[in-house]
C-alpha cells in the first residue's frame, strides 16, 4: 500500500485531524439533542487517546445527563493508506485489516454490556474488546480540557450554547 500524501484544508487543518477528530466530534455534539431524548444512548468514539469524550462525559454527568454512554475504543494497528502497511509491519508484530480493526468498534457498539461500570462516564476499549486503562495522556485533565477547547474553536460553538443543549 501506498502512503497518501499529507493534506491541509483551506482552514490550516491537517486533513486526517479533520476525518479523525472534528468530524466525530461534531457528529457527536450535533446529535446530542437526539441522544438526550433517548431512554438510553452511547457515542462510539474511535480514538487511542480519547481526550474529547473524557470532556464531553464529564459535562454530561456535571449536568445530570447519564443516560448516555460515551465509549472510546482504540481499533490496534490497522493497515490502510494513512500509513504504510510495509512500514507498518516493520514497528508492529501485527496489523489488523480494516475488518478486523471494525471488530472492537462494533463490538462497542452492540454490546448490552459495555456500558456497566462506567467510570466518570466514561468507558475505554482496546483492539481485543475488553475493557482497558485510559492513555496516559487522558488522564491529564488540562490537557484534555485544552483539547475541548481547541476543538470547540475549530467548529465555532460556544460551550455555554452547547450547555444549554445538554440541560434542555
Amino acid at each position: 500500500m501506498d502512503q497518501e500524501p499529507q493534506r491541509f484544508s483551506e482552514d490550516g487543518l491537517e486533513q486526517h485531524i479533520h476525518v479523525n477528530h472534528i468530524a466525530p466530534a461534531l457528529l457527536s455534539l450535533l446529535l446530542l439533542p437526539s441522544l438526550l431524548r433517548a431512554p438510553s444512548a452511547r457515542i462510539v468514539n474511535v480514538n487511542s487517546v480519547l481526550m474529547f469524550l473524557k470532556v464531553l462525559a464529564s459535562k454530561l454527568l456535571d449536568q445530570k445527563k447519564a443516560s448516555i454512554q460515551c465509549i472510546t475504543v482504540h481499533p490496534g494497528a490497522v493497515g490502510t493508506k494513512i500509513a504504510s502497511c510495509e512500514r507498518s509491519k516493520k514497528h508492529l508484530s501485527f496489523v489488523f485489516s480494516p475488518a478486523q480493526g471494525a471488530r472492537s468498534v462494533l463490538f462497542c457498539a452492540t454490546s448490552p454490556d459495555v456500558g456497566e461500570n462506567m467510570v466518570n462516564g466514561l468507558r475505554y476499549y482496546s483492539c481485543d474488546c475488553k475493557r482497558s486503562k485510559v492513555s496516559p495522556k487522558a488522564l491529564d485533565n488540562e490537557a484534555c480540557l485544552d483539547v475541548w477547547e481547541k476543538t470547540m474553536d475549530v467548529l465555532e460553538l460556544n460551550e455555554d450554547e452547547l450547555i444549554r443543549v445538554i440541560i434542555n
